[in-house]
């Protein structure tokens, strides 16, 4: 079996998929720049890199769950 036929694990996805830093404090000017505020950013990465996560747990837990039927 080649590389190319391995049947990708959850590991191997999210590997790639890395989480956003918080910000260092020094990096917020404090002048409550809205939807470019590094906090703001932050929260938007966050909220997608957690939705990803969330998509390629159920694609996998529903593998697991195929697996054993």
């Amino acid at each position: 079996m080649s590389d190319d036929d391995k049947k990708p694990t959850f590991s191997s996805m999210t590997e790639e998929l890395q989480p956003p830093k918080y910000p260092e404090s020094w990096e917020c000017c404090g002048s409550d720049c809205g939807d470019a505020c590094v906090y703001t950013i932050y929260a938007r990465e966050k909220e997608e890199y957690d939705r990803q996560m969330k998509l390629l747990k159920s694609l996998f837990d529903g593998d697991a769950d195929n697996a054993s039927d």
